[in-house]
């Protein structure tokens, strides 16, 4: 296994080739799918996915996955510094805690981009509207 500088602070997780770098069958990609190893908390640093995103002139990322209050946050700050419109649907993500849950989705609410729910993303997806940013409590 290589060195990996977040181990030092974490349980190691998501080696590859083993169970817990396993993509669920719902999740199964297609032929025409493009994959980023991520190797840090952010799927932006010292990756291919801002050079990628930008050839497909995608403007716009939905960010989900675990956890909030690190990887999520570190892609979210990435994506908002690279010039993205940032998407972040609550329900999609979770955090080491409640109280990192809501004070990371606070912060991404209040200065980095949007924070909603899949139900709504999905239904601004489909209609083409804009997603509407939760209102969060200080």
């Amino acid at each position: 296994m290589r060195h990996e500088r977040e181990f030092a602070k974490r349980t190691p997780h998501c080696i590859e080739g083993e169970w817990g770098c396993q993509v669920i069958d719902e999740l199964a990609p297609r032929e025409d799918d493009i994959f980023v190893v991520k190797r840090r908390y952010s799927g932006f640093f010292n990756t291919d996915l801002d050079l990628t995103l930008k050839d497909m002139g995608v403007d716009t990322v939905i960010v989900v996955g675990v956890v909030t209050n690190i990887c999520v946050r570190s892609t979210v700050h990435d994506a908002f510094f690279h010039g993205y419109q940032v998407i972040v649907p609550e329900d999609c993500v979770a955090a080491t805690g409640p109280r990192e849950q809501e004070s990371s989705l606070y912060d991404i609410a209040t200065h980095f981009g949007f924070v909603s729910d899949a139900t709504e993303v999905a239904a601004a997806l489909e209609e083409g509207t804009p997603v509407r940013n939760r209102e969060i409590a200080a």
